[in-house]
């Protein structure tokens, strides 16, 4: 019995382990190093670009550099632009980090928003 406790107990505390790593999240300069994983990615949005009345209307936060030189991309389409109660090209700027599938678009890393839940402040 003492054991089966022990188990137990080793297996919870690891998958709270992995659980904090993932939502820590990793610069997004590595992005490209995580192709086809669920994960969260933080940092600076260094460009934001809203195209309004362009096909599917998409808003790009570039993050760490401007584009094209920029490591990572998120890519917020109109339908789900209209679910947030702010224009998420106002977080130009600010520090951010973004939970998502890291696909990529032209060999850049970018992850595409479908809640506006994946993204949140990082404090400061």
């Amino acid at each position: 019995m003492k054991k089966a406790l022990t188990f137990i107990t080793l297996a919870l505390l690891t998958c709270q382990i992995a659980w904090a790593a993932k939502s820590v999240g990793i610069e997004a300069k590595q992005a490209f190093r995580h192709i086809g994983s669920k994960i969260t990615i933080c940092g600076v949005v260094a460009t934001a670009r809203y195209l309004k009345g362009s096909g599917k209307e998409p808003t790009f936060l570039n993050f760490a550099d401007t584009y094209p030189k920029h490591p990572f991309t998120v890519v917020i389409w109109g339908k789900t632009r209209s679910q947030f109660d702010y224009a998420p090209e106002s977080l130009k700027g600010k520090s951010i980090c973004v939970r998502g599938l890291i696909e990529t678009y032209k060999s850049k890393p970018q992850i595409v928003v479908k809640t506006p839940e994946q993204i949140r402040l990082q404090e400061s």
